[in-house]
């Protein structure tokens, strides 16, 4: 295992996402969350996932020149159809949207289908926490999964991402991943805007107490570690940036051979 500066990573996804007609922007966008991703320790959804991502492009399963187009719009509430294009773009676009109507409204959602893999929920819980809003992301999933007293698979994993902007630390639970190649899925984002519900003051003292309480809990053995959600991913990424990336050799030589 080796370490690359975020950087270099980021520089050779985008040098090969043009080597695919994938416009500038977008290029410079999934480039550098994907390496955002392994940065901050979720290694399966950042650099390692990448070869696939290409691959899907060149088979033309993802469409890099498209962008959602609204299908319906509604007060607060949105519908766009993501023609299949990048996931983590159109992801994007939806929270963006989310908070828009949200700055209006006080909430906003959007429901996105027609859409690919947007990697990992919480990209899009902290682009709300940026915004000083909460968030909630959901995805749905192929059936991986039986229902209770059942064996044949209805039911799928479907990945949430729930957030809150603090001072102290974003608080940002990222549960479930989403499994193998999933295409054609879609997803939901809502945006909650913070400000129109307490003083940010207030929100953030109730939020504090809430994380000392849960760091005040047992552990189960002496000497673990207790943790708040979000919490080790502020000290991977911080580590990461220091030491560098680890990047598996083999993983990387495929990478580069793409272009």
């Amino acid at each position: 295992m080796m370490r690359l500066p975020f950087e270099e990573i980021q520089q050779e996804l985008r040098r090969i996402l043009l080597t695919r007609d994938c416009p500038a922007e977008k290029a410079e966008m999934v480039s550098y969350e994907m390496t955002r991703n392994s940065l901050e320790g979720v290694y399966t959804h950042g650099v390692n996932r990448f070869i696939r991502l290409i691959n899907n492009i060149d088979d033309g399963i993802v469409r890099v020149d498209v962008m959602p187009k609204q299908v319906n719009a509604f007060g607060a509430l949105a519908n766009y159809d993501g023609q299949m294009g990048l996931g983590i773009v159109n992801a994007t676009f939806a929270m963006d949207k989310c908070i828009e109507l949200a700055r209006g409204a006080g909430i906003g959602m959007v429901a996105l289908r027609n859409t690919n893999h947007w990697l990992r929920a919480a990209t899009y819980a902290y682009q709300a926490c940026a915004a000083g809003m909460a968030a909630i992301c959901f995805c749905n999933t192929t059936p991986n999964m039986p229902t209770w007293g059942a064996e044949d698979a209805r039911l799928g994993n479907y990945p949430i991402a729930l957030s809150f902007p603090r001072a102290g630390g974003n608080i940002v639970a990222d549960v479930g991943a989403l499994p193998g190649d999933e295409h054609c899925v879609s997803q939901v984002f809502i945006a909650i805007n913070m400000e129109e519900i307490a003083p940010t003051q207030q929100t953030d003292a109730i939020q504090d107490r809430a994380v000392a309480y849960l760091l005040g809990s047992s552990p189960v053995s002496s000497g673990d570690r207790i943790s708040w959600p979000g919490q080790r991913a502020v000290e991977t990424r911080a580590r990461n940036l220091a030491e560098g990336i680890p990047v598996d050799e083999r993983v990387w030589e495929q990478i580069r051979r793409l272009g």
